[in-house]
């Protein structure tokens, strides 16, 4: 863990992911940048883990939760575990601590990462594990922070063709974590791979964050519409369905 207790500022946001794994918590402000940082080992407790380093974090920023500016945490999509052990614990600490929170979607973050490493010029297929032998995607035109449409779940082979017919009105680069899965298979189409988004950075989650609050002068009213972002159902959801088919 590392951190920096040189300054105090109430702009210091908590990010957090947790979405895959390793996930990350941050103590970032604009002025000061990072303030302390270290990843989030789940374990088999992971609520608990994620609370104890959260806590250890402001502990030697010397920070008290109070004295935050808000909280960020990333909403998915992702690991449905993750999702819901990061939403928990930031709910919990926003709800208790009377905290602006706010929620970031994990390809609004691939894609604010894509644009720090100068990927602006061409369309961005950002392409997330769904686990199960599927994934995600979603596109981005050059140089927009918002997407050409509602995300999908699709099959890892399935890709190089949309690639392929995207590349017909300009250049594709694939970002994302699925792209260390099938990045080398999805090479053959055409499309450049990036590795800039191979993982959701915390403090991208807590720079977006604070834009966020500041922007739309939230506060911890927002609680009750930071809301899970699964694209599709849970095990356990249709689990339950194929249950009730079966009585």
């Amino acid at each position: 863990m590392q951190t920096d207790t040189s300054t105090k500022n109430d702009t210091c946001v908590l990010g957090l992911t947790t979405v895959a794994s390793p996930g990350g918590t941050v103590l970032w402000s604009p002025e000061r940048g990072v303030w302390g940082q270290c990843l989030v080992d789940r374990g088999p407790r992971p609520s608990q883990v994620l609370l104890s380093q959260v806590s250890s974090m402001l502990t030697e920023s010397q920070l008290e939760c109070s004295e935050l500016g808000g909280i960020a945490v990333c909403i998915g999509p992702g690991s449905f575990t993750g999702i819901r052990v990061g939403m928990a614990v930031a709910r919990g600490l926003a709800y208790g601590h009377a905290l602006p929170i706010v929620g970031i979607d994990t390809f609004d973050a691939a894609i604010a990462q894509a644009d720090d490493a100068g990927l602006t010029d061409s369309w961005r297929l950002v392409a997330l594990d769904a686990r199960r032998g599927e994934v995600y995607l979603q596109w981005f035109a050059p140089g927009a922070s918002q997407p050409e449409g509602p995300a999908t779940t699709e099959k890892p082979d399935k890709v190089p063709g949309a690639v392929q017919e995207r590349l017909k009105s300009g250049t594709v680069t694939i970002i994302g974590d699925a792209v260390g899965l099938y990045g080398d298979s999805w090479a053959v189409a055409g499309g450049e791979i990036s590795d800039c988004a191979n993982s959701v950075d915390p403090v991208t989650i807590a720079r977006i964050g604070w834009s966020r609050i500041a922007a739309q002068k939230l506060d911890h009213e927002n609680l009750k519409r930071v809301l899970p972002s699964y694209i599709r159902r849970t095990d356990r959801d249709l689990g339950f369905d194929q249950a009730k088919k079966k009585g």
